[in-house]
């Protein structure tokens, strides 16, 4: 058994040494945070304008927002009527791309199409559900 100890502790022993130097690096990360966090060094303002995507020297580029739906008839639309309130942003649309044999979404995204001009709407050549990827391709 004495042969088993000695060679745990040669394989152990290194790797044990390799474990703690690697997580030297989370230790100095939690380190500098509680160090920030207790010296209370964090600046206490608003974000800068800039981090709220506002660029007042130049005009805002516009954004097509593309989601996929496949049977999302129960949350689409009022998922929609929230974005489009709290979004802070003027130049941007919503892109739905809706499958022909979901007639529900079809419907409740076309109720939201009427309500804004921000809201689109591209039914897939085929049937779904297919991935997301083919769906807004």
């Amino acid at each position: 058994m004495i042969w088993l100890d000695r060679l745990i502790a040669e394989v152990l022993a290194p790797l044990a040494v390799w474990v703690f130097i690697s997580g030297l690096d989370d230790l100095f990360l939690d380190i500098s945070y509680l160090y920030l966090r207790l010296s209370d060094r964090r600046a206490r303002t608003s974000p800068p304008t800039r981090a709220l995507g506002k660029f007042p020297d130049r005009p805002q580029r516009k954004i097509a927002l593309m989601i996929p739906c496949w049977q999302e008839h129960e949350v689409i639309e009022q998922m929609l009527d929230h974005n489009l309130s709290e979004i802070d942003y003027e130049n941007y649309d919503f892109w739905l791309g809706v499958y022909p044999n979901d007639a529900a979404t079809i419907a409740k995204v076309a109720a939201s199409a009427k309500k804004s001009p921000r809201v689109r709407h591209v039914v897939c050549s085929h049937d779904g559900p297919t991935t997301k990827a083919d769906c807004l391709n």
